[in-house]
């Protein structure tokens, strides 16, 4: 790594970091609504983030996995048979088909920074496979208590997000992380590993503090 791939990568952590923290002593200070807004925002940053520290990128993995993500959020919640009976909230910004243009960055953030991390700590495609699974659904289930007091999202019927939705996000991942592993791609670890910590630690002192 030269110095100006080390510059980006520090003051990309930083950045991280400064919104992580600055987010939630803001929410739990009481200004939960100005904060909470520009929540798109710091997903879409973090997404440029992650392509400004990976150059050249793999985008036909982008591509795959915003617009699986985003047609299998438009199954979900216009029929409610894969995620279980759920709709978006307001704070995720500008809707397509009733789901969150934004929401397919997610689902491209959160597979590729738990593969970043368990593509360190694994040698083997499938240990591999079932570290990201396993970082996927322990992000998914910390991020589930909070989205519905964000107004991300919420599910009707359910105090919690059913098995069902945990299963269609190891469903849909396991093609995501296939194409991933299968094609060497290679992202940053120490962003990915600082991105996916910032945001595990967000949303539980968010769940001790703001619920």
């Amino acid at each position: 790594m030269n110095k100006s791939d080390l510059k980006i990568l520090i003051i990309s952590i930083f950045i991280i970091w400064l919104f992580q923290i600055s987010g939630a002593v803001g929410i739990i200070l009481g200004n939960d609504k100005w904060f909470i807004r520009f929540t798109p925002i710091c997903l879409f940053v973090y997404f440029i983030l992650i392509i400004l520290n990976n150059r050249p990128f793999n985008y036909n993995f982008l591509f795959i996995s915003y617009f699986l993500g985003f047609i299998c959020e438009i199954i979900g919640v216009n029929t409610g048979i894969l995620f279980g009976d759920y709709t978006y909230g307001d704070t995720l910004g500008i809707q397509l088909f009733n789901i969150p243009l934004i929401i397919g960055i997610n689902w491209f953030v959160t597979v590729i920074i738990s593969a970043s991390i368990a593509d360190k700590f694994a040698k083997k495609i499938y240990f591999k496979m079932i570290i990201s699974l396993l970082l996927i659904m322990f992000l998914d289930i910390s991020m589930e208590p909070i989205a519905p007091k964000m107004d991300m999202w919420r599910f009707t019927g359910y105090d919690s997000a059913p098995l069902s939705n945990y299963v269609t996000w190891i469903f849909i991942s396991l093609p995501l992380l296939i194409f991933y592993f299968k094609n060497n791609i290679n992202v940053n670890f120490y962003l990915c590993v600082n991105l996916y910590t910032a945001q595990i630690l967000f949303f539980i002192v968010l769940e001790l503090f703001y619920i």
